[in-house]
């Protein structure tokens, strides 16, 4: 049975950070390296040079066959974000926006996730970190990608949103779908001590 572990949690909770400095003792999946469309759109999307609602549409579709790719290729991993995530940024991101898309590319999770389920050669684990809000705002201005940093200064109520709903959502369909998850509070924890809380788990799962 392959052991598939996915770090989740909103932007700026140092998901990728921790796959990274994991990198060395696990079979790591970060999306935004390993996919060239994801890549592609990301990159302009954090330079600030696109804000187009297709190109995160296409992006989002793009992870759904990168996520079950992964998922199905049996090896013992550590994701940057999964199938919820997607479930998660469908609702906050797409819903009000695009309801036919959004009708549709829920039922494609959904059913992706069901078919995952059915596998028993396949385990999936979720790591949830959590952060407060202010702390949230802090890393998202340190980080400095141009549209995150333009929006949340010029009206920070989309991301407030974003967050009390973020992991809120996370659990509500891990727990639809049966998934064991654990969520860790990293809001004053260090990367040394987030990355020894997460490594501390995965000697127990």
């Amino acid at each position: 049975m392959s052991k598939n572990i996915t770090i989740s949690g909103v932007s700026a909770a140092g998901k990728t950070t921790i796959i990274n400095s994991l990198s060395d003792k696990y079979n790591t999946f970060t999306e935004i390296k390993s996919d060239s469309v994801i890549s592609f759109w990301y990159e302009k999307s954090i330079q600030g040079k696109t804000t187009n609602h297709f190109a995160k549409m296409i992006m989002l579709a793009s992870r759904l066959s990168y996520c079950v790719n992964n998922l199905k290729s049996k090896k013992d991993s550590i994701h940057d974000r999964g199938l919820i995530d997607l479930l998660v940024a469908n609702e906050l991101r797409i819903k009000s926006r695009d309801r036919d898309f959004y009708d549709n590319f829920k039922k494609e999770i959904v059913s992706s996730l069901e078919e995952i389920k059915k596998d028993r050669n396949i385990f999936q684990f979720y790591i949830v970190l959590e952060i407060e809000f202010d702390e949230f705002k802090k890393r998202i201005l340190e980080r400095g990608r141009k549209n995150e940093v333009n929006n949340i200064k010029r009206d920070d109520s989309w991301y407030r949103n974003y967050h009390k709903e973020y992991n809120k959502l996370t659990v509500k369909y891990l727990e639809e779908f049966n998934i064991p998850y654990k969520v860790i509070n990293t809001t004053r924890f260090s990367k040394e001590e987030t990355k020894e809380s997460v490594l501390n788990l995965l000697n127990k799962i």
